[in-house]
């Protein structure tokens, strides 16, 4: 099994988290967060997370991986939130952007050893949530 397999409802979480992400239960948090992160990462590098996805529940997201015992997963999103001013994304995605332009040539290394190390677990990861998502009932 993977993610796939859980469209239908991934739909429903998706339109539930973005409507009142407050409404989500525990279990449907852990997944909406991990399936986002992963998602976006996978299709454009961690940056694409801290622009695009749903990065203002960054520290919901480290609690969830911790849950999920991804401790490594939660320093690389520490390492890139501290590249930020006051160690945490910026609210506005604007803002985001622009401290992120200049990341272009300071931290450009650092970005890709940490794309690198998100890469090596994402697989073990996506398992880990689809045990998740089974454990917890949350598919139909």
């Amino acid at each position: 099994m993977d993610l796939g397999d859980f469209h239908e409802d991934w739909c429903k979480i998706v339109d539930k988290g973005m409507r009142d992400y407050s409404s989500l239960t525990s279990p449907e948090r852990v997944w909406f967060n991990i399936q986002v992160l992963v998602s976006m990462a996978q299709n454009g590098g961690l940056c694409s997370y801290f622009v695009e996805g749903t990065v203002e529940h960054v520290l919901e997201t480290m609690e969830d991986l911790r849950l999920l015992g991804a401790n490594e997963m939660v320093c690389i999103l520490e390492k890139m939130s501290s590249l930020f001013p006051n160690g945490r994304p910026c609210k506005e995605i604007s803002d985001r952007m622009d401290v992120m332009t200049g990341w272009r040539g300071k931290h450009r290394k650092l970005l890709d050893i940490l794309n690198k190390e998100f890469y090596q677990r994402d697989d073990e990861l996506e398992k880990e949530l689809v045990e998740y998502i089974i454990e917890n009932k949350l598919s139909s």
